[in-house]
């Protein structure tokens, strides 16, 4: 499944934290600030470059040198989970336009 970043969203760092943010155009949609990890960050910043789940699992396996216990799987897939319900990420259709 392709996502894509609802518009408005910023990441930001603020002493050494991690946020994100929703302005103007994504207040209406989703939570003013949550507060991200390393790992959180990690993956969403695969996720606004367009990646996949399965890329994002693959670009962790290969950076890291391990192999797919499904944890990892399983972590990326709470994550964006979270994303979705929290309205900070949509689903877009696979598409090649």
């Amino acid at each position: 499944m392709k996502y894509r970043i609802r518009p408005g969203i910023v990441l930001t760092n603020v002493c050494d934290e991690h946020f994100l943010v929703s302005g103007k155009d994504a207040r209406e949609l989703c939570p003013y600030v949550t507060n991200l990890n390393d790992t959180a960050v990690y993956i969403y910043e695969k996720l606004s470059e367009g990646c996949t789940e399965e890329e994002i699992l693959r670009c962790i396996q290969e950076e890291y040198e391990i192999e797919d216990s499904g944890e990892i799987r399983n972590v990326i897939d709470a994550f964006v989970s979270q994303l979705l319900e929290n309205g900070y990420m949509m689903e877009v259709e696979n598409s090649d336009e």
